[in-house]
């Protein structure tokens, strides 16, 4: 594993992850089964990179309603790196996703695919070279401050063979709301904005199912009834 590097990445709120991306398959595997049990966790662990996010949010203990970007990275990884790695997942997460937002299923399922951008994100700054210069006063103007830096190998020790921090930033004012009414036209809103063409495809088909149900079917069915009257009228049974 190369501890230069950042191997684990989850945007939260709270206790619920809604995002995450792991560089390493088995590595982090091996990292979840370890760390699970010397954690006060109320279920049994699945040795899985689904139920990192929770391990990694137990270990970092952020359970203020807020938007929290955490990654895990090797001891030698550079600070100013992960700092400016970290600025822009949030750029990118609250760019795609403004506030504000409500903490739901809807959420959860809306970022499946951030996972990608995180992706994205991490081989930007494992392949750039000059980034590694940077210093960390050039990221003052993120609003964005550093609330966390655990070295794991000090909190358990014999837990890993090798030394790896969690890097942790949070922003106070960027809230999430509690699940309401508005979250479903406020995802509905964003999916017609994000699909234009399925949208101007939803908006034809309407049309055409509204033109087929006035201009053909209910002239035919008119006729078909007027056809009924005029033979009732000339029945054997009414004469």
């Amino acid at each position: 594993m190369a501890t230069e590097e950042v191997i684990y990445t989850v945007v939260g709120w709270e206790q619920l992850p809604l995002a995450h991306y792991s560089s390493y398959a088995g590595t982090f595997r091996a990292f979840v089964e370890e760390a699970a049990r010397h954690i006060d966790i109320p279920t049994a662990p699945r040795l899985s990179h689904k139920y990192g996010e929770f391990v990694l949010h137990s270990l970092v203990n952020e359970r203020e309603p807020r938007v929290t970007f955490t990654c895990l990275t090797g001891d030698k990884f550079p600070q100013p790196l992960a700092y400016a790695y970290l600025a822009a997942v949030r750029r990118e997460f609250f760019r795609r996703y403004p506030l504000p937002m409500d903490k739901n299923t809807t959420l959860r399922f809306e970022l499946n695919g951030f996972s990608q951008q995180i992706r994205r994100l991490v081989r930007k700054y494992r392949e750039s070279k000059n980034i590694k210069r940077m210093k960390e006063e050039e990221f003052k103007g993120e609003a964005i401050e550093p609330v966390a830096m655990i070295k794991l190998d000090e909190l358990y020790p014999g837990l890993l063979k090798k030394p790896l921090m969690v890097r942790h930033l949070q922003d106070p004012s960027l809230q999430l709301r509690g699940a309401s009414r508005k979250s479903n036209n406020f995802f509905l809103s964003q999916f017609l904005i994000r699909h234009p063409f399925l949208t101007i495809g939803l908006f034809i088909f309407a049309a055409v199912v509204v033109f087929i149900y006035f201009v053909v079917l209910v002239p035919l069915c008119g006729n078909d009834l007027q056809k009924v009257g005029d033979n009732g009228k000339h029945s054997p049974i009414r004469q």
